[in-house]
């Protein structure tokens, strides 16, 4: 599914075209953010926006992002109480052999 070019992107686990990752580091570089901004689904989600790339993800979710561990940047978890960072349908909670991929 085609998700909306917001000024973030979900970036638990992205699978990048090759023809846009020197793109990518290019527009990192330029940007005039701290060097303390870490906020990697803002910065992706910007870039997709500025290139005007859609961004596509899998239903079901081939990652999860448990909201009951801490993020490795520091965002503090509410324990799988958040739903922005808790996957909406996980494959792991799917049988495999019932996913229509189709």
């Amino acid at each position: 599914m085609s998700l909306p070019r917001f000024s973030w992107f979900p970036a638990v686990a992205v699978a990048w075209p090759v023809r846009l990752i020197a793109p990518l580091l290019e527009y990192v570089d330029q940007q005039p953010w701290a060097q303390t901004h870490r906020a990697d689904d803002e910065i992706i989600g910007r870039f997709l926006r500025h290139h005007g790339e859609t961004p596509y993800a899998t239903v079901p979710s081939l990652v999860d992002h448990p909201d009951d561990v801490p993020s490795l940047i520091g965002t503090r978890h509410r324990g799988g109480l958040n739903p922005a960072r808790v996957v909406a349908c996980w494959v792991g909670d799917c049988p495999a052999d019932e996913i229509n991929w189709g």
